[in-house]
């Protein structure tokens, strides 16, 4: 409660999970910009974020059926809350405004439309329907997997399980992910495999078949990986924890969309790849748009990275 420094909060589900958040637990946490709630909590009690001021999209997992009086009282930024299930008992105490940005699944619509008429909500429709679909969110829940159409997707967001996979309409769940691509012919050298000692173990002496090898590393769709993307992506290929990683922050003061990757080479071997930040308004549209500056008009993102 109160921290002046905490700007994220990840919860995953466990073999131990977290069913309750507390009163007052991340009360006044003035910087949190980022929050996800895991596949297990059922309950978050009175003022569990309250005055959580920077905080602008909140995604409610399923498996969350009670919350308590002013959990999301004083949140002067919030815009959007996404529902992933049925209604939350005393919703209508939680401190949302009535003109917050509702979005919830048709499949529970009818639990839905006598809720918002009583709470007197005036912007809530379901997300996956017309306009409305894939709205996006600036949290994930990290719970859902569904399947993946038109998406090349290597890894994904670190709030994600290695083992999900991209939705295929865009529900509010996924923000950020992050590929390894060949472009064109990729000219690797002895070189860069003397740097790894376990290289030669772990993949054989014959370094042009090892190249194509699997890493035991695998994509966000559970697609085993070669050992050339790690030379693209400047990671380890003995290290089954080295990845390419792509994340998404927000802005303190403007509240925009911040996206950045992992690892940060040198500069000099950054210079020879080209690393791209595209974009999407919903993850069933067609292409994906470079983005120059703009990231507020778009809620997903990949990032890219090739040779030159």
């Amino acid at each position: 409660m109160g921290c002046p420094s905490l700007s994220k909060v990840t919860f995953s589900a466990s073999t131990t999970p977290l069913l309750t958040i507390k009163s007052n637990a991340f009360r006044n946490c003035v910087t949190l910009t980022s929050l996800v709630l895991s596949n297990a909590l059922t309950t978050l009690e009175a003022n569990a974020f309250a005055g959580c001021t920077l905080l602008r999209r909140l995604t409610i997992p399923s498996v969350i059926t009670t919350v308590a009086n002013d959990v999301f009282s004083n949140l002067g930024n919030l815009k959007e809350v996404y529902f992933m299930g049925l209604p939350p008992e005393n919703i209508a105490n939680a401190g949302l405004p009535a003109d917050i940005k509702i979005r919830y699944s048709s499949e529970y619509a009818e639990d839905w439309e006598p809720v918002i008429a009583s709470c007197g909500f005036t912007n809530a429709a379901v997300y996956d329907s017309g306009s409305d679909s894939g709205d996006g969110s600036g949290t994930v829940s990290g719970s859902l997997a569904l399947t993946v159409t038109n998406v090349v997707v290597h890894y994904v967001t670190s709030s994600l399980p290695s083992d999900a996979v991209i939705p295929s309409e865009a529900a509010g769940i996924v923000n950020v992910i992050a590929e390894v691509n060949a472009g064109k012919a990729v000219a690797i050298t002895a070189d860069w495999a003397k740097q790894y000692p376990a290289f030669t173990a772990t993949f054989g002496a014959d370094f042009t078949k090892a190249l194509t090898m699997q890493t035991g590393k695998c994509d966000g769709a559970g697609n085993p990986m070669l050992v050339w993307q790690d030379f693209v992506a400047g990671t380890d290929p003995t290290d089954p924890e080295d990845v390419f990683t792509a994340s998404i922050t927000f802005d303190r003061n403007t509240g925009d969309p911040v996206i950045s990757w992992s690892p940060e080479l040198s500069a000099a071997e950054a210079a020879k790849r080209v690393y791209k930040v595209l974009g999407k308004v919903k993850l069933t549209d067609a292409v994906w748009t470079e983005v120059n500056g703009n990231t507020a008009d778009f809620n997903f993102f990949k990032v890219s990275v090739e040779m030159k």
